[in-house]
């Protein structure tokens, strides 16, 4: 039963890493459309949400899959902000007014 219950978690998140992508789609549309408040905003509706459900799960599971969504937040705020991909992240989360992860 728990190796069962694993498989389908991990089942169903391999498909949430694949909507990882489309939201990054999403929020390299929208940067250009919406300012960097309604941004925040958007990303507290659609990828905060899923993803506060997601560390809870992970946070059980293991490491790894703790740190993919560590991945994941770090490189959409990066996207929203403009940044490069070796910008700090702790100044991205002070930039972005966020909690990090391990903070949630």
């Amino acid at each position: 039963m728990q190796f069962r219950l694993l498989t389908k978690t991990a089942h169903f998140f391999s498909t949430q890493f694949g909507y990882s992508r489309k939201l990054f789609f999403k929020f390299k549309s929208l940067k250009y459309i919406l300012n960097i408040n309604n941004l925040r905003m958007v990303n507290f509706a659609l990828a905060r949400s899923l993803l506060s459900y997601e560390i809870v799960i992970w946070d059980r599971m293991n490491k790894t899959g703790l740190h993919k969504l560590e991945v994941v937040v770090n490189t959409l705020i990066k996207l929203i902000l403009n940044r490069d991909r070796f910008y700090s992240t702790i100044q991205l989360y002070n930039d972005f007014c966020v909690l990090n992860i391990n903070e949630l």
